[in-house]
């Protein structure tokens, strides 16, 4: 995976996705249009530079206490009930109220928030039938409209740590327009959301499955990050990575022609012998995971995660 996601041949998609289900206008070519996610080059470099600078470390890092308090709050709400739907309860809610915590958005606000980031969500892969776009193509067009609302509340932005350190950084950089501004924390949103929803669900299912290594983490939280890193390995949320052919590629005898999606497949990464002893055993305790871990991609478009 790792030489095509470099190789000039190939470019990250932009909006060739989206063609290949017909749909060429409208909110979701507006918003990939002006997004990071979906661009190259010096375009991708402007509007991802004021928001790597705005989404840092220290802005998460202490948030951690926050995301703590959330999750026990979710789990504390269930325990009488004696039962969790873990995807729909948790997992799905987790990200929803992170993101909505560091945009400012009111609790009440919250459920229909996480509906329509989940619905435009799913335009990013190609699973979904046709009958669903004019759904996502609405939720795209309200979820816009709503951090557009938030963006345009001066005050309230003001008194937001992330919005207010991004527009500082957009004013300074001065070479973003309104439409890619609001892109960017669009993209964020989407980004962090699904992904998210499935790592928790898988993680939380890889351990059940290996019951030992999920007694070890509940008896050792020092084995957490290691948990975390293999399930991210073992069963990537993120199956592939999708590349668009600027020229013929001649792979193993077979040619890939240009102008074509290319599909690099990260579930194949996460399993070569090559960069892991053992790659198909789920083992919370290995030593070999890269210091940067493949799951967030490669190269400028690394996840900012």
């Amino acid at each position: 995976m790792e030489p095509l996601a470099f190789d000039p041949r190939t470019r990250q998609i932009e909006k060739e996705q989206l063609a290949l289900r017909g749909v060429y206008s409208g909110p979701l070519v507006d918003l990939w249009s002006n997004s990071m996610l979906f661009s190259n080059g010096g375009e991708h470099r402007r509007r991802r530079a004021p928001m790597s600078r705005a989404f840092a470390f220290k802005l998460i890092e202490a948030m951690r206490p926050r995301i703590r308090t959330a999750a026990a709050h979710i789990l504390e709400q269930h325990l009488q009930a004696g039962e969790l739907d873990l995807l729909g309860d948790f997992a799905a809610l987790m990200p929803a109220r992170i993101i909505a915590d560091i945009l400012g958005i009111p609790a009440a606000d919250v459920p229909h928030f996480t509906e329509l980031v989940y619905s435009v969500s799913r335009s990013l892969s190609l699973s979904y039938a046709r009958s669903e776009i004019q759904g996502m193509e609405e939720s795209a067009r309200q979820l816009m409209e709503y951090v557009d609302g938030l963006l345009g509340a001066r005050e309230a932005a003001l008194n937001n740590e992330f919005l207010s350190s991004y527009q500082t950084m957009v004013t300074e950089a001065g070479n973003l327009s309104a439409a890619e501004i609001l892109g960017q924390i669009v993209t964020v949103i989407i980004a962090g959301s699904d992904t998210t929803r499935g790592a928790i669900a898988m993680q939380v299912s890889l351990l059940l499955q290996h019951r030992e290594q999920w007694d070890a983490v509940c008896a050792d939280p020092a084995l957490i990050p290691g948990a975390v890193s293999e399930s991210l390995r073992y069963e990537p949320v993120v199956g592939s990575i999708p590349r668009f052919t600027l020229e013929d590629i001649e792979i193993d005898g077979y040619v890939v022609p240009r102008n074509s999606l290319l599909s690099l497949s990260t579930l194949s990464a996460m399993r070569d012998p090559g960069q892991y002893v053992d790659p198909d055993r789920f083992n919370i305790r290995r030593t070999d995971h890269p210091r940067r871990h493949l799951i967030f991609g490669l190269g400028v478009h690394r996840c900012l995660g």
